[in-house]
């Protein structure tokens, strides 16, 4: 189900997880975080499971400015 977000397995679980109940709803956020996928690694050079370490457990790693 999952499209191209293999190097990110935060993400996959995830998806994999929404498509037990609804495959298409799996397949439409799929979809859009490949497309974020592609922006935060153009912008910041990291894969989403390294954004997401960022912003919720590594307290010095990368700093982001979200504005």
């Amino acid at each position: 189900m999952t499209l191209l977000l293999t190097e990110n397995s935060t993400l996959t679980k995830f998806i994999d997880g929404v498509a037990i109940g609804n495959k298409k709803t799996a397949f439409d956020y799929s979809r859009r975080l490949e497309t974020f996928r592609l922006f935060v690694f153009n912008k910041y050079n990291m894969s989403l499971d390294e954004l997401i370490l960022t912003l919720t457990t590594v307290s010095h790693g990368p700093k982001i400015d979200v504005y």
